[in-house]
């Protein structure tokens, strides 16, 4: 594996935050497995290919119920389909306790092996980064079995379907820690990784793995090309949301929202006696 030394550049982030990227915001692609130093720190592993069987994987990314929306970006809104799985932490706001995602209602099978994927994703965790792996592991230990993806200390994820995402920092994850980025292409010209602040591009090719932290680097996605009609490009990403720190067991969970929704009942019925 190639040992790279990068320098964290300054950049204003108010030229980059929300707009596409572009191959000429980064200088140098990277297309062969590298741990990437900054100040003699390992910051990230990549793998243009790590040796695994996911022949059930590539059925299963083709058969889930992706959910379609719009991601605003500085010069127009850009079409998305992604479809998150694992476990989300309470939405006080839509009265939601913490939760398997609906993925896992709807479609269990495909679901399971989603979550059965983060195995291999941590291995190489374990492999490139090791004091961080057990440092993200004790963190993990705040949350509840019920909560983590097998025996990682992943909680959660998501599958981006054919989405050339603008740059952003992802929120809400443990600090100081790493997701992983599995990658699946098919007849695709172009949709590399860029980290800007790095000055480095990453060829996401075929079964390539990305663990990086993406709540302290900013990112994209560039433009790809379809070149053909059976042409996808696939990302999973594994994390671990600070939010399910204060998850229940599963149970508690729902007799904490029942004691909630009663309490707001009694709250209304008052105020409406009191005009």
């Amino acid at each position: 594996m190639l040992s790279l030394n990068a320098s964290k550049r300054t950049i204003d982030l108010s030229l980059f935050r929300t707009r596409r990227a572009d191959m000429s915001d980064c200088s140098r692609m990277i297309s062969e497995d590298a741990i990437v130093h900054v100040e003699g720190k390992p910051v990230l592993a990549y793998y243009h290919r790590i040796d695994a069987d996911f022949s059930l994987l590539r059925s299963t990314l083709d058969r889930v119920k992706y959910h379609e929306g719009f991601r605003a970006t500085k010069n127009n809104p850009m079409f998305t389909r992604a479809r998150t799985f694992g476990y989300a932490p309470r939405l006080e706001i839509r009265n939601q306790p913490c939760r398997q995602a609906s993925l896992g209602i709807e479609q269990p099978l495909e679901h399971a092996v989603l979550l059965d994927a983060a195995e291999a994703a941590y291995r190489c965790y374990k492999e490139s980064f090791p004091e961080r792996a057990e440092a993200h592991a004790v963190l993990a230990d705040k949350v509840l079995q019920e909560y983590r993806i097998g025996s990682t200390p992943f909680t959660s994820g998501i599958v981006n379907a054919n989405n050339p995402l603008p740059y952003h920092f992802d929120r809400g994850n443990f600090r100081g820690v790493n997701s992983a980025m599995l990658g699946f292409k098919r007849d695709i010209e172009g949709g590399h990784l860029t980290i800007p602040e790095l000055d480095l591009a990453f060829d996401i090719g075929d079964q390539s793995l990305l663990l990086f932290d993406g709540q302290s680097l900013l990112h994209g996605v560039t433009p790809f090309r379809r070149m053909s009609d059976n042409a996808m490009r696939y990302t999973i990403v594994f994390y671990s949301l600070e939010g399910m720190w204060r998850c229940e067991p599963p149970a508690e969970e729902v007799r904490h929202f029942n004691r909630r929704q009663t309490a707001l009942a009694k709250s209304r019925a008052a105020k409406k006696e009191s005009t």
